[in-house]
């Protein structure tokens, strides 16, 4: 997430994200890249999770000069990228019970005068 700009979304092939999987698809590629063209002050913020965590990847970091937020782990409350899911869920499933409402609600059959 940025304020005054955004990236594309980035579609990983299925499997489990190890560490060695997680620095040569993402942070080689996509955070490394973004990371240069925001400069100084860039900050990545990951959940903790065991892949974003091992040395191989902390190593990649270090090397490449990319600072880390402090996170607490596993805390999806304190994560504002799971509020904008809860937030999009939310809006998709209410329009979508407004429609079937909308249909519920028309007649069924037309009176016959």
């Amino acid at each position: 997430m940025t304020i005054d700009g955004r990236t594309d979304l980035q579609v990983l092939d299925r499997g489990a994200m190890t560490a060695q999987r997680y620095r040569d698809e993402v942070l080689e590629p996509i955070v490394r890249q973004y990371a240069g063209a925001v400069g100084e002050g860039f900050i990545l913020m990951h959940d903790n999770a065991r892949p974003y965590t091992e040395r191989i990847c902390a190593g990649n970091r270090y090397q490449q000069g990319i600072e880390v937020m402090a996170w607490q782990s596993r805390s999806p409350d304190l994560n504002p990228k799971e509020h904008l899911w809860d937030t999009y869920v939310f809006n998709y499933f209410n329009a979508s019970y407004n429609k079937l409402l909308e249909k519920a609600n028309r007649p069924i059959c037309t009176p016959i005068d």
